[in-house]
C-alpha cells in the first residue's frame, strides 16, 4: 500500500485491494513483505516486461500508464516497470521508455501515480542494453565492456574506455534519482540477461584487463559502484536482477552468482530478482508451453540460501497455486508473474475470490515477447492489452442497433468475438462446431499443449459471463440477423510448421513413431524457436533423428468453408463474417486483432463483410 505521502503526490485517494478474505490455500501470497523501506501489502508481483508502448522519444504514454495501472487495479501488490533506458546508447527497442533525461520525469510521475492509486507499490527497472541491441535503435555505436559482438545481433560494440566507465556508472545513478523524483517506491537495476551490467559481470562478454575485468571481484566492481552511488543519492528501495546461470559457455553459473549475491547484500541492496540467461540462451529463459512451470525456481532457492534479503523468483509462474507453493516451499519470497500478468490483469482478484478457473491463462506462446520489438505487445488471451481505452470506449461501446448474432465455432477467436459482440449489447448465440475449440482444441490434444483446454474453458466462461448463450450443434439453429462462421486457415502437415510437427507428436504418442523426420531447414519455422527446441527434445528421447535434406512436403488444401456453413442450415451467401481460425499463435493473434478492428470499421457494403 502506498504511503500517505504517495497518496498526496497522486492527488487522489488510494484504492487499496483487500485480499485478506482469501481462501486459506493462498495465505502465503497474502502476507506483507518488507523490501528495504517499502512494505508490500501482498506478494502478487508483476515482473518487468517490455511493451513498446512509449513514444519514439522514449516518453511515457497514456497507453503504458493504462497497461500497468490495470495490473495494479487487478490486485498486484507490486508492479515493476519494463526496463527504462539510462542512456540513448542503451535503447533496446524502438519505443523503449527512457529515464535518461529530466524531460522523462513528468511521464514517469504519471506512471508511478497510476500504479500507486490502486494500492500497489511501483518499482522502476533501469537498464542499458550494452551490446545486445542494434545501432538502428540507439542511433549511435553500441557500448559494452569489451568489443565483442552479441552472437545473436552480431553488431560489434565499442568498448567503454577507462574514462567512460565512471560516466556509465553515473547514467544509472542519475536515472535512479529521476525515478525517485517521479515518486516511485523503488528502483531495480537490470543486471541480468546479458545487458550492460551483466556484460561486465560475466567472463563470457568481459575481457577487460583493467580494474573492471578479470576476476569475478573486478567484474562485479561496475555493478557495486552503481549500487553505492544510488545508495548515497537516493532513499528508494533497491533491487538488483541477476542471471543465476547464463546458460552459455564461459558464462556465470550459480557458483559465481551466489558470491555476487552476498556482495550485493553487503553493499546495501534490499532485494534480489533471480532470473537466467542472456540473448544467446533466450529460448531457454523464455519458456514455451510444454516446459515445466517454475523451472528456474530452484536457482532462486539456491540464492535465497546465501542471503537474508528478499529473493524474487521467475520461470513461467502462470497461476497463483504455483506462486503459493513457491513461497511455502522456501524457493523464493516473491514469485514474479510475467506473461501471465499480461494475459489476465485480474489474476490476483480471481485467485483470491476462489475463481482461479476463470483466469485467462497465459499460453506461453511468446507472442508478447516476439512482438515487443515490433509495433506493440499483443496477447491472444487479452486483446485489450495496450489499448484498454479503445477497447472499452470504442470497440465495446453500446451498439445503437442491437442485433441477433449467431457465431458458429468455438475456437479462441470465435469465443472472443462472441464476448465482444455481447459487450456491445448484441444478442449472441454460439453454436458448438467440430472440432470443439477449433484449431486450439486440436492443439490441446498435444500433451505439451494441454493448457489450451483450460484457456478455452476460461474464454468460454468470459463469453458466458457477458451474456452469450450456448447451442448444441444438434439443436435447431437460432434465428439471427447475422451469422459469423469459423473456418480453418490452410493446414500443413510439413514438420517445418507448428501444426505439422505437433501432428507428428500426436502420431508418435499413439505408437506410430516415424523412423526419421525430414525437413529442408528446421522444425516449426513459423513459430517461436522455443517450440523447435521442445520438439527436438521430444523426438530425440524417442530416438528419432531430424534430417535436414531438403525433401519436399505436401500441404493440405483448405477445407470447404461453404460446407461448414451449409451443414448448419446457413446459406453461405448469408454468412456475414468469416472468422479465420489459425493454428500458430502469432498468426492467430494477428487475425484476432484484425477481426476486432473490422468490427468498428464503417460497413460500406455487405459484400466487404462477407469476404
Amino acid at each position: 500500500m502506498p504511503s500517505p505521502s504517495a497518496a498526496r503526490r497522486s492527488g487522489k485517494a488510494v484504492k487499496t485491494v483487500d485480499l485478506r478474505a482469501a481462501p486459506l490455500r493462498l495465505q502465503a501470497l497474502l502476507q506483507p513483505l518488507h523490501i528495504g523501506p517499502v512494505v508490500l501489502s501482498n506478494r502478487f508481483a508483476m515482473a518487468p516486461l517490455t511493451t513498446n508502448f512509449a513514444t519514439e522519444q522514449g516518453l511515457v504514454t497514456q497507453q503504458l500508464v493504462d497497461h500497468l495501472e490495470a495490473r495494479a487495479r487487478g490486485g498486484f501488490g507490486l508492479v515493476i516497470t519494463e526496463n527504462l533506458g539510462v542512456h540513448a546508447s542503451g535503447r533496446v527497442m524502438p519505443r523503449m521508455a527512457m529515464a535518461d533525461r529530466d524531460e522523462c520525469i513528468e511521464g514517469l510521475t504519471r506512471l508511478a501515480r497510476g500504479i500507486q492509486s490502486h494500492g500497489a507499490r511501483a518499482f522502476a527497472q533501469i537498464s542499458h542494453c550494452g551490446r545486445q541491441s542494434r545501432s538502428k535503435f540507439t542511433g549511435q555505436s553500441l557500448r559494452a565492456p569489451s568489443a565483442i559482438a552479441c552472437p545473436v545481433n552480431r553488431e560489434l560494440p565499442q568498448a567503454l574506455s577507462g574514462d567512460e566507465v565512471p560516466q556509465a556508472i553515473q547514467w544509472f545513478v542519475d536515472a535512479a534519482h529521476r525515478v525517485e523524483q517521479a515518486g516511485f517506491d523503488g528502483v531495480e537495476l537490470h543486471g541480468a540477461h546479458g545487458y550492460l551490467i551483466a556484460g561486465f559481470l560475466s567472463a563470457y562478454s568481459n575481457q577487460r584487463q583493467d580494474e573492471y575485468g578479470g576476476t569475478l571481484e573486478k567484474r562485479a566492481r561496475f555493478l557495486l559502484e552503481i549500487v553505492r552511488g544510488i545508495k548515497a543519492r537516493c532513499r528508494l528501495a533497491l533491487s538488483v536482477r541477476i542471471s543465476a546461470d547464463e546458460l552459455v559457455p564461459h558464462g556465470n553459473t550459480l557458483t559465481e552468482t551466489a558470491q555476487l549475491a552476498r556482495w550485493l547484500q553487503d553493499a546495501g541492496v534490499d532485494a534480489l530478482s533471480v532470473s537466467v540467461g542472456v540473448y544467446e540462451s533466450f529460448n531457454a529463459m523464455s519458456m514455451v508451453a510444454g516446459e515445466t512451470p517454475g523451472q528456474w525456481l530452484p536457482l532462486a532457492a539456491a540464492i535465497k540460501q546465501q542471503v537474508s534479503i528478499p529473493v524474487m523468483g521467475v520461470g513461467r509462474i502462470h497461476e497463483a497455486a504455483l506462486a503459493e507453493q513457491a513461497i511455502r516451499a522456501g524457493w523464493c519470497d516473491l514469485p514474479l508473474f510475467g506473461r501471465s500478468a499480461i494475459a489476465d490483469a485480474e489474476l490476483p482478484r480471481k485467485a483470491v475470490a476462489g475463481q482461479a478457473h476463470t483466469t485467462l491463462l497465459c499460453l506461453a506462446c511468446n507472442v508478447c515477447l516476439g512482438r515487443s520489438a515490433r509495433p506493440e505487445t499483443l496477447c491472444p488471451m487479452s486483446p485489450q492489452v495496450g489499448r484498454q481505452a479503445w477497447f472499452d470506449q470504442v470497440l465495446c461501446a453500446p451498439s445503437h442497433q442491437p442485433r441477433r448474432i449467431t457465431v458458429v465455432g468455438t475456437g479462441l477467436i470465435a469465443l472472443t468475438a462472441a464476448w465482444v459482440a455481447a459487450r456491445q449489447g448484441h444478442q449472441v448465440s454460439v453454436v458448438d462446431a467440430q472440432p470443439a475449440g477449433g484449431l486450439q482444441g486440436l492443439r490441446a490434444r498435444v500433451p505439451q499443449q494441454a493448457i489450451y483446454t483450460r484457456a478455452l474453458a476460461a474464454a468460454r466462461w468470459r463469453a458466458q459471463s457477458a451474456g452469450v448463450q450456448w447451442q448444441s450443434s444438434e439443436d435447431q439453429l437460432p434465428p439471427g440477423d447475422e451469422f459469423w462462421v469459423e473456418r480453418a486457415a490452410p493446414a500443413s502437415r510439413s514438420p517445418q510448421t507448428l501444426q505439422g510437427i505437433e501432428a507428428l507428436v500426436l502420431q508418435s504418442i499413439g505408437g506410430n513413431i516415424p523412423a526419421s523426420i525430414h525437413v529442408e531447414k528446421d522444425l516449426a519455422l513459423d513459430a517461436h524457436p522455443g517450440y523447435r527446441a521442445l520438439y527436438r527434445r521430444h523426438f530425440a528421447e524417442l530416438g528419432v533423428p531430424v534430417v535436414q535434406d531438403g525433401l519436399a512436403t505436401e500441404t493440405l488444401a483448405d477445407e470447404d468453408n461453404a460446407r461448414r456453413a451449409s451443414d448448419f442450415g446457413i446459406d453461405p451467401a448469408r454468412v456475414t463474417r468469416w472468422i479465420e481460425d489459425c493454428y500458430e499463435p502469432d498468426r492467430m493473434t494477428l487475425r484476432l486483432n484484425e477481426f476486432l478492428v473490422q468490427l468498428v470499421q464503417p460497413e460500406n457494403s455487405s459484400t466487404q463483410r462477407r469476404t
